[in-house]
Order: structure tokens, then C-alpha cells, then sequence
């Protein structure tokens, strides 16, 4: 049921994008930077911050850039992952409080909506793509780590637990701390084979 919903939601983020076109993202800076695309004068704090601070999805966005250098394709690519995680979280947290489907994507329809925006304070959770995306991304890649975990996908779970400070190293401090609580305490720790997945991912 997980992965359906991330299909469901994955095709219509790549539908979003067909309609509204691409939203140039903050991505194409860091990688263009890092990438060696352009240069800064020295001491220019993008170019003592970007390549000495390491955050893997600039250096992934950075490798992409390497192999398609257009900052269109880039921004793309981040504009649909942007919308897929706006829309697949709140579907995975619905599925797995009512075990039934259609919850989750009466959730994902919901969160389009954008009503929540209206309640939120000084860090709204967004659902369509702007410039700024690293902490949007970061937040709903440690919540999705959360539902993966909950819902006993060791293996996706595991591996995004374990990535989450090369993504968003403040995300981590909160995540962390409620995995490791988790997993020594509750009653659905990983066993078996289910354990050497969650260990190897």
C-alpha cells in the first residue's frame, strides 16, 4: 500500500510540473558552485560555504550538474521531489493511523488544498515548489523516516535514518533521538532478518 501511494503521488508530482513548468531552485547555486560552473572571488562566503560545508544533496545535485549541465533539468528534478514529499507524507501518516488507503490520499488531497497554511506560524510546511527548498525537503525527508519506521519498513527507513544528517543535520537531532528511543524500546523492534536490514541499509 506504501508503494502504490508513492506511485500514485510520485506521478502526480511529475504531472504538476508538466502543467505548471519548472520553479528554478536554490539547488542549481550550491551546485554550480561545488560542480565548478562559476566562479566567486575569493573569500565570497558561497564559495567558503558550499564546498567546505557538506550536504549530500548539493553534492548529488552537483554530480547531476556535472552530467546535464542545465539548470532547468536540475530544478526539475528537485521541483517534483518537492511536491512528492508534500504530498506522500501525509499520506503515509494517514495510512498507517487508519490502515486504509483512501484516507492516505484523502490526506495528500487535503494537504493540497494548502488550508494548513492559513494555521501555520514562521516554518509552514509548503506543498508546490518555490526557490527555497533545502528545509522543506530536509523536514519532510525526516518525517517520511518516521511513517517508514512506524510502518516496519526497516530497510527504506533504516537507510534514510542513517542518511538524515548528510541531508539535514537539524532534522537529525530530532529524529535520532525518537529512533533510538523506538527501536530499544517499543514492542515492534526489528527481529531477525528484518534487524539485518535495518543494520545494513
Amino acid at each position: 500500500m506504501m508503494a502504490c501511494g508513492a506511485l500514485v503521488w510520485a506521478l502526480y508530482a511529475a504531472g504538476q510540473l508538466a502543467t505548471r513548468g519548472v520553479v528554478l531552485d536554490e539547488v542549481v547555486v550550491a551546485a554550480q558552485i561545488i560542480a565548478g560552473a562559476v566562479h566567486y572571488p575569493v573569500g565570497h562566503p558561497h564559495l567558503l560555504f558550499y564546498p567546505q560545508v557538506f550536504s549530500l544533496p548539493n553534492y548529488l545535485w552537483a554530480g547531476m550538474w556535472k552530467l546535464v549541465p542545465n539548470a532547468l533539468v536540475l530544478s526539475a528534478t528537485r521541483n517534483v521531489l518537492f511536491v512528492f514529499l508534500s504530498l506522500y507524507v501525509p499520506f503515509a501518516f494517514a495510512l498507517l493511523l487508519t490502515r486504509r488507503p483512501l484516507w492516505g490520499h484523502f490526506a495528500a488531497v487535503l494537504t493540497l488544498s494548502e488550508a494548513g497554511l492559513r494555521i501555520q506560524g514562521f516554518y509552514p510546511t509548503w506543498v508546490f515548489p518555490h526557490f527555497y527548498t533545502h528545509g522543506h525537503i530536509g523536514l519532510q525527508l525526516a518525517a517520511l523516516t518516521v511513517a517508514l519506521l512506524l510502518a516496519r519498513c526497516w530497510r527504506t527507513g533504516g537507510f534514510l535514518f542513517g542518511l538524515l544528517p548528510a541531508v539535514h543535520a537539524a532534522m537529525a537531532l530530532v529524529v535520532w533521538p525518537w529512533g533510538v528511543l523506538y527501536l530499544v524500546l517499543s514492542g515492534q523492534r526489528p527481529q531477525g532478518r528484518d534487524r539485518a536490514r535495518l543494520l545494513a541499509a
